[in-house]
Order: structure tokens, then sequence, then C-alpha cells
């Protein structure tokens, strides 16, 4: 059965900030009706993913992926 809904996905997602790697190599997806968690300790990139996918990229984010 296929569920209707947003289906993300994404791959290979780089990032870095003022020079400073954030994010390197990252891939996941997520289905209509399931839950996601992103953990993480505090400066791991969570807030910076979850930016990238929302598409609210900061002029000082180079993003590749």
């Amino acid at each position: 059965m296929i569920q209707h809904g947003v289906y993300l996905t994404w791959q290979n997602v780089n990032a870095n900030i003022k020079g400073k790697q954030i994010l390197n190599d990252i891939t996941g997806h997520c289905v209509p009706g399931s839950s996601l968690a992103i953990m993480g300790p505090s400066g791991a990139g969570k807030t910076t993913l979850l930016s990238i996918l929302a598409s609210k990229i900061d002029s000082s984010m180079n993003i590749e992926g």
C-alpha cells in the first residue's frame, strides 16, 4: 500500500560554516506516517541539518549534497 504525503530524503549532505565542517556525508529519509528522531550531543549539527532540510540556509553556510 502506498501512503500519501511527503517523502523526505537527503543524501551525502555536507555543511561548512565559516570554514568549520559541521556535517559530513549525512544521509537519511523519512516517510509519511513515521516518526524520526535526530539525536546527538550539543554542537553535533542537529539544528544545522534541520535548517538545511527546511531550506533556511544562512549565507555563511557552504552546503553540498
